[in-house]
């Protein structure tokens, strides 16, 4: 993809990077539960796939491991004094994918 402002990017161009360098790149693609496959993806895009594809592995592909290990991520990183004002909306980001899971909105 050729560099740009991200004012320059088409939402096409985007769609295609994230399925790329993310959803692709971290396995998410290949995840049978969408829920989890979500919950993949989401890290990905947080944590780095390498990061990302870690936390599957701790989790066994259980998606309340996955959920509460990353919960414990970010309470350790919350105990860095620079990290501290972003827990709340880390721990709002992935509560927001446990109740997408919890409503079955994802579909089969």
């Amino acid at each position: 993809m050729p560099l740009k402002d991200v004012k320059d990017i088409t939402v096409e161009e985007a769609t295609e990077f994230y399925k790329k360098e993310y959803r692709i790149a971290s396995g998410a693609d290949k995840i049978k539960d969408k829920n989890l496959a979500y919950m993949h993806f989401d890290s990905a895009i947080n944590h780095g796939v390498s990061g990302a594809k870690k936390l599957l592995e701790e989790s066994e592909g259980d998606f309340d491991k996955y959920y509460e290990a990353r919960k414990e991520l970010y309470s350790d990183l919350a105990k860095k004094p620079k990290q501290q004002k972003y827990y709340n909306g880390r721990i709002n980001r992935i509560n927001r994918i446990d109740k997408i899971r919890k409503e079955n909105i994802l579909e089969d």
